[in-house]
């Protein structure tokens, strides 16, 4: 009996993981075929906290980088290793450069990202159980998500 529930609980955790991305190839069929860079805010399995360890974000960029053109960048304040420039307008890491961006934690630093963004983003998602993102927030052309199921 122990065996049939952890089954149920690795399947539901498993469709967890793929939920966003369900939701991103929803919103863009072709996504697998174009030359864009995907922005991942928050890579821990909660907010401030420096532990990627059974993190379904991680899971979730491993299966965006199988998608050959995407470039996926990384970034957790929590995380040394995944500290790279994004708030710099001069970086070609910087979220100026992003086309999707994809929220997964609430972090307070996370509630500013509109100011960082330009018109070339396409898209932004926020998969946290609170709002982190404002659509107000995002430039006008771009199509902004709320999934809001506090996924990871």
């Amino acid at each position: 009996q122990n065996t049939d529930i952890l089954k149920v609980v690795r399947t539901i955790n498993e469709a967890r993981t793929l939920s966003p991305l369900r939701t991103l190839k929803a919103t863009f069929p072709d996504i697998e075929k174009k030359s864009w860079t995907i922005s991942v805010l928050g890579t821990s399995y909660k907010a401030g906290v420096g532990d990627e360890r059974g993190s379904k974000t991680i899971e979730m960029i491993e299966a965006m980088k199988r998608w050959k053109k995407i470039k996926v960048i990384a970034y957790d304040p929590y995380i040394p290793e995944r500290k790279p420039p994004i708030f710099d307008s001069t970086s070609d890491l910087g979220l100026h450069k992003a086309d999707i961006v994809i929220v997964t934690t609430d972090e307070p630093e996370f509630k500013e990202i509109g100011k960082f963004l330009s018109n070339q983003c396409k898209a932004v998602f926020d998969f946290t159980a609170t709002k982190v993102v404002f659509e107000e927030m995002v430039p006008e052309n771009t199509k902004f998500f709320r999934a809001g199921i506090g996924w990871i």
